[in-house]
């Protein structure tokens, strides 16, 4: 393989706290350099200076060039997690289950597995199946459902986003897909993970929402998650709310204009209540006078593309000690550039 160029490039500064870093890229990236700017000085063990993914490489992989002791000497390794994952969501293809080994219930649950290849934590998006031949005692409240990742342990736990109270996981196996959730322009409807009652009303979704301020969503909440008292009702058909902010580091949290302190608290679905719908939120419109007072488009929602298209960059096979990954560390300065192939030719 031959390269013709860099069709892409960039910078960024990595977090206080480091983060996995999302970084969009044009279609057809067959080769990706990262370069620690901060980290070249050689004065920390482990710390990478530079790293490169290359088309057929394992997905969360890649090479990474690094100092092994505090000093300019270099040495180069194969990463086998927390390196690149490359994304593209309207084309990918969710691949095969990876198995479950069993399930800690909460408010967070949390996955217990052998692989974590390609999760990245914040970003990455999990369906929980039920295997087939296989059963999940009393796992319905999250069979078949979407989950953002919260946090996770390298190769040995996947923990999900939090909900409002302990869906009463039983004991099981399971299996998790990796997914894309997200539809290319259009608002989506998502399950309802946690609501807090207030003066304003805040939402919470299991997956990112992809909402804009100023959208009007109705809510269809079963009678067993309480706060009906947000659905519409014989009295008010077309009862709906609009969303007035949306938190710009938690994707799954917005508010909305409707005062919920006197209402029943609200409770994500448990095993014992069997059968049961899930809660969700449904856009239905907008709200143009709040779109517009918050300068926000009011056609917002149907015209920016949403969809992604790039790669993740990881953190490395420890985020705190040894070889570091493509997103730096805390504070570090990193330059990037991606590259197309003149030509290709594999074995």
């Amino acid at each position: 393989m031959s390269f013709g160029g860099i069709i892409s490039q960039g910078k960024f500064t990595q977090a206080s706290t480091a983060v996995a870093k999302f970084v969009a890229i044009p279609s057809g990236v067959d080769r990706m350099e990262v370069i620690n700017y901060t980290a070249s000085d050689g004065s920390t063990s482990g710390a990478g200076t530079s790293y490169l993914w290359q088309r057929g490489m394992a997905t969360d992989g890649g090479l990474i060039y690094y100092h092994p002791a505090g000093d300019q000497t270099l040495a180069v390794d194969a990463m086998s997690s927390g390196g690149f994952t490359l994304v593209d969501s309207e084309s990918v293809v969710v691949g095969a289950g990876v198995n479950v080994n069993s399930i800690t219930s909460g408010t967070s649950v949390v996955l217990n597995v052998s692989s974590t290849v390609g999760i990245v934590d914040g970003v990455s998006v999990v369906r929980v199946l039920k295997p087939s031949g296989k059963t999940l005692a009393d796992g319905e409240p999250i069979i078949g459902q979407d989950f953002l990742v919260a946090s996770s342990v390298a190769n040995t736990s996947i923990t999900l986003v939090a909900l409002a109270t302990d869906p009463a996981i039983g004991a099981g196996t399971a299996q998790y897909k990796i997914v894309y959730t997200d539809t290319a322009f259009y608002p989506r409807s998502r399950v309802i993970a946690d609501i807090t009652a207030g003066t304003t009303t805040a939402v919470y979704t299991t997956v990112p929402h992809g909402l804009t301020v100023g959208q009007e969503i109705r809510f269809s909440i079963p009678s067993t998650s309480g706060m009906v008292q947000l659905n519409p009702t014989t009295e008010n058909l077309y009862l709906s709310a609009t969303v007035i902010s949306i938190d710009s580091t938690d994707l799954t949290l917005f508010t909305v204009d409707i005062d919920s302190s006197s209402f029943t608290a609200f409770s994500y679905p448990t095993s014992a209540q069997d059968p049961f719908s899930f809660p969700r939120i449904t856009p239905i419109g907008e709200n143009t006078a709040t779109a517009i007072s918050n300068n926000v488009g009011i056609s917002k929602d149907a015209k920016v593309n949403t969809a992604q298209l790039g790669m993740i960059l990881g953190l490395g096979s420890d985020a705190t000690a040894g070889k570091k990954g493509p997103a730096g560390a805390a504070n570090n300065v990193m330059y990037w550039s991606a590259w197309k192939a003149a030509n290709v030719t594999q074995e």
